[in-house]
């Protein structure tokens, strides 16, 4: 009877061209309602509250998935960087609810080209780091971003391509020709600090690396460190590399003590 009735009062209120009530909106989609307002005050309360509010909905997140995947295709850049940067920091500290970053995959793609490079980047990141691996479908981004005259979105393109479970050989094969390639130190830092942050083993990548342990630029220098350290397979072949460097002549004393720290890890029992 209780059901008849409810039936019958929602037929009474379209026949009346009354509005029918809909599910209550959850936080973070009343937050995006927000900013998507035409009044001023409305939208800095949103903007003002969605850090704080992103935390607290953090641990049941999945219900916003929807909301979340319809920002990627906001026209407003801020609102696509919201979203993206939800979608990354799910990818940073709570891998758990992945499932979300799964579902906005097509949107993410889309966006990973944006051309507002906090947007991009934030996108980037998450298809490139995502703790799932890397969807195949974000391969051809993952090359242009590689090719890009901005070095973040270079570095998280080399990392897209390195973590990538396809094609492993020839996508280092194209990390590698861009250390080679890269127009000046602070290009060749970010590609290096892809190769070591990915911890990915790759021979091709691991002698790579290597040509750079004497480069000018001493930043350089120490990231070829930590790179070769990564990508290192064989861990006798890192220790020789260390060792050599820790006994050349022409090493800095910063170079030199780089590699005696990480001598000394790789010989500590674990």
């Amino acid at each position: 009877m209780i059901r008849m009735r409810n039936k019958y009062k929602r037929m009474l209120l379209l026949v009346c061209g009354l509005t029918v009530p809909l599910a209550a909106q959850t936080p973070l989609a009343q937050a995006f309602a927000g900013l998507r307002s035409s009044d001023p005050a409305t939208v800095k309360k949103a903007n003002d509250g969605i850090a704080e509010l992103v935390v607290q909905e953090l641990p049941t997140i999945e219900k916003d998935s929807a909301t979340i995947c319809d920002a990627l295709n906001d026209k407003d850049a801020y609102i696509r960087q919201q979203a993206t940067g939800i979608l990354q920091t799910i990818v940073l500290i709570a891998p758990q609810h992945n499932s979300v970053v799964q579902a906005c995959f097509p949107g993410l793609i889309a966006t990973a080209k944006d051309q507002v490079d906090r947007v991009r980047n934030n996108a980037l990141f998450a298809l490139a780091m995502n703790p799932a691996s890397p969807p195949a479908q974000a391969h051809d981004v993952f090359v242009i971003a590689l090719a890009s005259a901005n070095f973040r979105t270079a570095e998280i393109g080399a990392a897209g391509l390195i973590r990538e479970t396809n094609n492993t050989q020839k996508n280092h094969e194209l990390v590698e020709k861009a250390l080679e390639e890269a127009s000046d130190a602070k290009h060749r830092l970010n590609i290096l600090y892809a190769i070591s942050g990915s911890k990915v083993p790759s021979d091709t990548l691991f002698q790579a690396s290597q040509r750079y342990l004497d480069d000018s630029d001493p930043g350089v220098q120490h990231a070829a460190i930590d790179a070769v350290v990564a990508t290192g397979a064989d861990k006798s072949k890192v220790i020789s590399v260390m060792q050599n460097l820790e006994d050349s002549s022409s090493a800095s004393v910063q170079q030199k003590k780089h590699a005696e720290a990480v001598l000394n890890s790789l010989k500590t029992p674990k």
